[in-house]
């Protein structure tokens, strides 16, 4: 399975009625998870990615509804799916505002996507190497901003796909925003990055060895 990446805006699961009407749809395991949210917007968040996963698996005729199987974790507590026919499928999730985005394929992967925000410089000066340091100075003000968020998704995709998380020391490696060229992280070396342009106050970034040109992008119909 080549991968395939999704993207819904789940603003409609902002309003807890329509949240509410989903969680029939969504397994017990998955529904206790959500409840444990304390804010509606990460319910909502926790929901949708669940949704668009199953969107994405049912895409590939494997069944996904009220009755399916909790996630299986590796030693990095990263979560996959061992369907019926016993072949491990890999995926990622992530939401940031009105976004979740979903990565699936028969190897490990990687998503992000983040809300470009004021602000970011002092994030990097702590947490980023020093190529991409000196990539984001000499930029105008506007510029360094998406490039810093750009730079962001890119490096937590990179993460998401070693498993590692922020457990891995992030100036450790450097990412190429222009030839998308990964140094200094183990496990990678079959790995593409790329970056997809779907709203422009949005970054949405991948990394996994067969990425698409393009994303679908889904409606929750809810």
């Amino acid at each position: 399975m080549s991968a395939k990446i999704y993207v819904s805006d789940i603003t409609p699961l902002m309003d807890e009625n329509k949240l509410n009407s989903v969680l029939p749809l969504i397994p017990k395991w998955r529904q206790e998870k959500i409840l444990r949210f304390r804010f509606l917007k990460d319910r909502g968040a926790s929901a949708g990615a669940f949704l668009l996963l199953s969107h994405a698996l049912e895409r590939e005729g494997i069944h996904a509804g009220y009755d399916m199987d909790e996630f299986c974790y590796n030693s990095h507590n990263k979560p996959y799916l061992l369907p019926p026919e016993n072949e491990q499928i890999y995926f990622n999730l992530s939401h940031s505002g009105k976004y979740v985005m979903c990565i699936i394929s028969d190897t490990e992967n990687g998503c992000d996507v983040q809300e470009i925000k004021e602000g970011g410089d002092d994030i990097a000066e702590r947490f980023f190497s020093q190529k991409e340091k000196e990539y984001l100075r000499p930029l105008s003000p506007d510029d360094r901003v998406r490039a810093f968020y750009e730079l962001w998704a890119l490096k937590e995709s990179c993460l998401k796909i070693v498993g590692s998380g922020l457990s891995h020391e992030l100036s450790a490696f450097s990412v190429d925003p222009k030839t998308f060229k990964i140094e200094g992280l183990d496990g990678l070396a079959t790995c593409t990055l790329r970056l997809y342009n779907i709203d422009r106050e949005y970054i949405f970034a991948a990394c996994a060895s067969d990425l698409p040109e393009d994303v679908q992008i889904v409606g929750l119909n809810v």
